[in-house]
C-alpha cells in the first residue's frame, strides 16, 4: 500500500513539474510577444518613412533593388554610366527587389521595404533572448528584461525603421554565433552546425563584416576540437562565403563614363571612387602614416565609448569631465562583465568573433561603431548587467549587521550612484536619444513636403535624360527617375586636417560641371550627415552658390529649391544669375514658386 502511495506521489510531482514548465514557457512566449509588439508600435510612432534618405545607404540599397527587379542587373542606376554595384554584397538588395516586384510604385512601396527591416528587427530580438538564455549566469527573467531593454532602445528602433542591412545582418550574425555555441561541442547536433553555417554565410552575403563572424566560429570550433560539427559548419558556410569572397576579391572599380580632362577633376574622382571602390576610397582617406595613426586613435576612442553611448546616450555622454568619467566607467564595467562571463561560463563563438571583428573596425575609415557593433550589443548589455548586479550585491552586503559604519556609508554612496546611473539608462531609452529620433522625424516630415514639391516639378519639367545634383542623391533618383550625384564627397582625411577640408570644398562645382548637370536641388538640411566643421563650411559655400544660381522652382518658403546649372557649363556665355529672365522679384504663392526653365538652346 505504501509503495502504491509513493508511486502516486512521484507521478503527481512529475505531472506538477511538467505543468509548471509548460506554464513558464507560455508566460515567456507571451512576454516575448509583448516585447515584439512594443517594438513594432514604437517604430510606427516615429513615422519611419520620413527617415528615408537620412543615411544615403538606404537609397543605394533600394535603387539597386529596383534595377534587379527590372532585370538590369546589380548596378547603381542613379549614377551616370550605371556602373556595377561593387561596395555591398547582393543579398539585401535582392531581398528588397522582391518588394519592387510586389509593388513597383515608389514611394508607395516604401512602407513594405521598411517592414523587411522591422521583421528582421523582431527576429534579432528573439535571437537576443536566446543568446541571453544560453549565455550562463542570467536567469529567464533577466533575459526578458535585457531583451525588453534592446526593444525600446532608440537606436535599435532606428535601424529597424530604416531600409538598411543592419537588422538582417545583426540577426544572421547573432543567430549563427548563438547556434554555433551549442553545436560546436562534443555531442552537438550536426543539423545545428549546418544551421549555424548557413546563417553565417548569409551574414557574409549581407555585409563584408560577416567574414569575421565566420572566422570566429571556426576558431571556436577548433578550440573545442568538435571536428564533425566543425566540418558540417564549414561545408554549410562555404557556398555563401565563397560567393561573397569571390565578389569582394575579383570585383574591380568600374571605369568612369567620363574621360579626359573633365573626368580627372578632383571632385569627380573622389565621388566616383566613393561610389564604386571601397579600397580606393580607403587609400584616398588614409594617404599617409600620420593620418593612419590619427584614424586608429579616433576609432579606438569611438569603440571605447560605445557602452556609454548605448546605455546613457547624448544627455549624459558629453565632452565634459562627467561625460568622460561615464565613458570610462561604462567601458571598464562592460569589459569586466564580458571577461567575467567568459571565465565563469567558457569562451564562446561570440567572443572569438568579436576578437576578429574589432581590428577591422579599428581600420575602417568611416567610424560608425554603433552600426557595426549591433550584432554584439547583447553581449555588451549582458556584460554591463553582470557588473551592475555584482555591484548591487556588494551594496546589499554592506548593510549587513556585521559591517562597520564606514562600510555602510560607502555602500550607501555607491547605491546612490548606481540609482543615478539606472535613471540615466532609463532616460536615454524613454527620452534622450528617443527624443532626438522623434525630433529628426518631425523635422524631416516638415521639410519633406517642400522636397516633394521639388521632385514633382522635376518630374514634370526636367528632360528624362537630365542629370541632377542633390545631397540626397539616391532618394532624389527614386523620386524623380533622373540620374543624380551628390555635390561633393568628402574623404575622411578631411576630418583630421582642416586644410584638406578647405581644398576639398573649393571643388564644390566639379561634379556638376563634369556630368553636365542641368539642375541642382538645394534643401535646408543639406550636409547634415557631415561632421560640424564640414557642415558649416559647405553650408556657407552652398548658400553662396544657391544665391548665385538662378531659381527655377522654390517651395516651403525657400527651404527647398531647384536651380539651373547652365552657367556652370564650360563655354557658357552667361554669368550666374543672368541665365533666367526676367530677373524680377519672385512672389511665393502657397509657399511654392515656379519659374520657367531656360530653353534647351540656352544650355
Amino acid at each position: 500500500m505504501a509503495t502504491v502511495t509513493s508511486e502516486v506521489s512521484v507521478d503527481t510531482l512529475v505531472e506538477s513539474a511538467t505543468s509548471r514548465g509548460r506554464s513558464r514557457h507560455i508566460v515567456t512566449a507571451l512576454a516575448l510577444l509583448c516585447i515584439a509588439v512594443v517594438y513594432v508600435v514604437s517604430i510606427v510612432r516615429i513615422h519611419p518613412t520620413y527617415l528615408f534618405g537620412l543615411t544615403e545607404d538606404d537609397g543605394i540599397y533600394l535603387s539597386s533593388a529596383k534595377a534587379l527587379a527590372e532585370g538590369r542587373g546589380y548596378i547603381l542606376p542613379y549614377l551616370p554610366g550605371n556602373p556595377p554595384a561593387t561596395k555591398y554584397p547582393i543579398l539585401y538588395p535582392w531581398m528588397l527587389s522582391l518588394v519592387w516586384r510586389w509593388n513597383p510604385s515608389f514611394p508607395a512601396n516604401l512602407p513594405l521595404a521598411i517592414s523587411v527591416s522591422v521583421a528582421f528587427g523582431v527576429a534579432f530580438l528573439m535571437a537576443a533572448f536566446a543568446f541571453f538564455s544560453g549565455l550562463g549566469g542570467l536567469g529567464r527573467k533577466e533575459a526578458l528584461i535585457l531583451t525588453g531593454f534592446l526593444a525600446v532602445h532608440p537606436l535599435v528602433m532606428f535601424f529597424g525603421a530604416s531600409v538598411l542591412s543592419e537588422m538582417p545582418f545583426a540577426f544572421f550574425a547573432l543567430a549563427s554565433m548563438s547556434i554555433a555555441d551549442g553545436a560546436l561541442r562534443p555531442g552537438g547536433k550536426l543539423s545545428r552546425g549546418a544551421a549555424s553555417g548557413i546563417l553565417a554565410g548569409l551574414a557574409a552575403l549581407t555585409r563584408v563584416l560577416g567574414f569575421p563572424i565566420v572566422a570566429g566560429i571556426l576558431v571556436a570550433g577548433l578550440a573545442r576540437r568538435s571536428w564533425r560539427q566543425l566540418t558540417m559548419f564549414s561545408l554549410s558556410v562555404a557556398p555563401f562565403a565563397g560567393m561573397a569572397a569571390w565578389n569582394a576579391v575579383f570585383s574591380k572599380k568600374p571605369a568612369s563614363p567620363i574621360s579626359g580632362v573633365a573626368g580627372a577633376s578632383l571632385g569627380w574622382d573622389h565621388a566616383w571612387t566613393f561610389y564604386t571602390d571601397y579600397a580606393g576610397m580607403w587609400k584616398l582617406s588614409v594617404p599617409d602614416t600620420n593620418l593612419f595613426w590619427l584614424m586608429l586613435k579616433n576609432n579606438a576612442g569611438m569603440l571605447l565609448r560605445q557602452p556609454a553611448d548605448l546605455l546613457f546616450g547624448p544627455t549624459f555622454v558629453r565632452d565634459s569631465m562627467l561625460g568622460h568619467i561615464l565613458v570610462m566607467m561604462a567601458a571598464v564595467a562592460t569589459i569586466a562583465g564580458i571577461v567575467r562571463l567568459a571565465r565563469e561560463h567558457g569562451l564562446r563563438p561570440i567572443h572569438t568573433s568579436l576578437a576578429f571583428y574589432i581590428p577591422i573596425l579599428l581600420l575602417w575609415n568611416y567610424p560608425a561603431a554603433n552600426r557595426f557593433l549591433l550584432p554584439f550589443w547583447p553581449l555588451v548589455v549582458a556584460g554591463a548587467w553582470i557588473e551592475a548586479r555584482r555591484l548591487m550585491q556588494a551594496v546589499k552586503s554592506a548593510f549587513s549587521r556585521s559591517e562597520s559604519v564606514q562600510r555602510k556609508c560607502l555602500g550607501f554612496a555607491v547605491g546612490v550612484v548606481a540609482a543615478a546611473l539606472t535613471c540615466a539608462v532609463a532616460e536615454n531609452s524613454l527620452a534622450g536619444t528617443r527624443t532626438v529620433l522623434m525630433r529628426t522625424s518631425d523635422d524631416r516630415r516638415t521639410l519633406m513636403q517642400a522636397k516633394q514639391d521639388c521632385y514633382d516639378w522635376i518630374r514634370s519639367n526636367a528632360e528624362p535624360d537630365a542629370r541632377l545634383i542633390a545631397y540626397e542623391d539616391t532618394a532624389t533618383y527614386l523620386y524623380t527617375g533622373r540620374e543624380t550625384v551628390r555635390p561633393i564627397v568628402f574623404t575622411t582625411d578631411d576630418f583630421y586636417d582642416p586644410q584638406r577640408l578647405s581644398k576639398e570644398a573649393s571643388h564644390m562645382t566639379d561634379i556638376a560641371e563634369t556630368i553636365g548637370a542641368r539642375y541642382w536641388l538645394f534643401a535646408a538640411d543639406d550636409y547634415y550627415r557631415e561632421w560640424p566643421a564640414a557642415t558649416a563650411l559647405e553650408g556657407s559655400r552652398s548658400s553662396e552658390l544657391e544665391r548665385d544660381l538662378p531659381a527655377l522652382f522654390r517651395a516651403g518658403s525657400g527651404t527647398a529649391s531647384v536651380r539651373s546649372t547652365v552657367c556652370l557649363s564650360a563655354g557658357c556665355a552667361f554669368a550666374c544669375g543672368a541665365c533666367v529672365a526676367p530677373a524680377v522679384e519672385r512672389p511665393l504663392i502657397s509657399d511654392v514658386t515656379t519659374i520657367s526653365a531656360p530653353a534647351r538652346s540656352e544650355r
